[in-house]
């Protein structure tokens, strides 16, 4: 599974996130494995990254 990561330009990075209130909860986990995934998608098409935002994948939380 991978995401397309947004460019800088994208209207969806300017809207205000949503807290994370548990980060036990089984949404979070899943999401923040999203997360990971697509910075090791990202580091392999390009050959470098060092972090990816929720945002940058269309997760709008913080």
């Amino acid at each position: 599974m991978s995401d397309r990561v947004l460019s800088l330009e994208d209207p969806q990075l300017r809207i205000i996130c949503a807290p994370i209130q548990d980060v036990t909860n089984h949404e979070f986990i899943l999401e923040n494995e999203r997360l990971k995934v697509a910075l090791n998608v990202f580091r392999a098409e390009r050959g470098f990254g060092r972090g990816i935002a929720a945002p940058q994948i269309g997760i709008l939380k913080r």
